[in-house]
């Protein structure tokens, strides 16, 4: 969105949490995900904690990602950039349809997902300039879908053996009917 970081500006911060609370905590989730059988857990944690591993060796200039578009025509790494991001964002897609037996909140999670993969993607594909609106919608989508991710984790935190505390997800499972 442009907040508190100029588009091209620094990324230290960012770097540290694509590495290690979005990619390696993710990764780890995941895998644990898997060994208690959570078929659905374990792919999305595992595969949205390679994203957040991935985007930060994009960002990394020791790894020489966006140096070696250096040379490259015009636009090169801004279509490499929303080809990575449309493929996200069809991988995030088939990941908001196996929510549809799940919970109000964790659908409109990875429905608002998918929404800023596409934009995002498109302001890339488009060429936009830094701070466009095409991407500061984007990155708006982006916080929201973090405060849901917050939300449904708190959710599943907040169990009769922590807290008196109920945070309301509006069931699916009974929705639809074999």
């Amino acid at each position: 969105m442009g907040a508190g970081v100029p588009s091209g500006g620094p990324v230290q911060v960012v770097l540290g949490l694509a590495l290690f609370y979005g990619g390696l905590a993710q990764i780890l989730a995941g895998m644990w995900e898997f060994k208690v059988g959570n078929n659905f857990g374990a792919t999305a944690f595992t595969s949205y904690g390679a994203f957040w591993l991935s985007y930060a060796v994009i960002l990394i200039p020791g790894f020489g990602v966006v140096a070696g578009y250096t040379n490259a025509p015009d636009h090169t790494l801004d279509n490499a950039l929303g080809i990575f991001l449309l493929a996200w964002g069809i991988f995030t897609f088939i990941m908001w349809i196996a929510t549809f037996r799940s919970s109000v909140t964790m659908s409109s999670m990875f429905f608002i997902l998918v929404l800023t993969f596409f934009f995002l993607s498109s302001a890339h594909l488009s060429h936009q300039p830094a701070g466009n609106i095409v991407t500061k919608i984007g990155g708006g989508l982006g916080l929201v879908t973090a405060f849901l991710a917050w939300y449904n984790a708190a959710a599943g935190l907040y169990n009769p053996g922590n807290t008196f505390v109920r945070l309301p997800t509006g069931s699916l499972a009974h929705a639809h009917s074999d």
